[in-house]
C-alpha cells in the first residue's frame, strides 16, 4: 500500500468518464445484448451516492451525479426499466427543433465597377 503522501484525489468529468467507460466495457463483455437502456439503468442502480462521516451527502447531486460507481454491482445487476422512464424519445425526434432554425440574413449590397 502506498504512503498516504503519495495518494492524491482527482475528480471531475475527465476521470468519471474513463471509468464509466470502462465499467460499461465490463458488462458489455459480460452480457453483450444489453441496450443503452439497460447499461443506463444498471449503472445508476448499482451507484450509490458519496456520504460522509456522519451519513449525509458530501456532495449535492449536482456535484456528484448519480454517486460512485460499483463496478462489481453494475455488472451482476439485473436490474431492468429504470432508465429514461417517461421520455418519448418519438416524440422529442418528430417535434420541430429551434437549433434547425437559421437566423435570416440581411442581403449584402453588391457594387459594380
Amino acid at each position: 500500500m502506498l504512503p498516504v503522501e503519495q495518494l492524491f484525489t482527482m475528480s471531475g468529468t475527465s476521470q468519471a468518464a474513463a471509468v464509466t467507460s470502462g465499467v460499461v466495457a465490463l458488462m458489455l463483455q459480460s452480457d453483450p445484448t444489453l441496450t443503452p437502456d439497460h447499461v443506463k439503468c444498471r449503472l445508476l442502480a448499482s451507484g450509490r451516492p458519496a456520504v460522509n462521516s456522519s451519513g449525509k451527502l458530501a456532495y449535492s447531486v449536482f456535484q456528484q451525479g448519480a454517486g460512485l460507481i460499483n463496478a462489481v454491482a453494475a455488472v451482476n445487476s439485473s436490474a431492468t426499466g429504470c432508465a429514461n422512464q417517461g421520455l418519448n424519445i418519438g416524440a422529442d425526434l418528430a417535434a420541430p427543433s429551434t437549433s434547425a432554425v437559421r437566423p435570416t440574413r440581411t442581403p449584402t449590397a453588391t457594387t459594380t465597377s
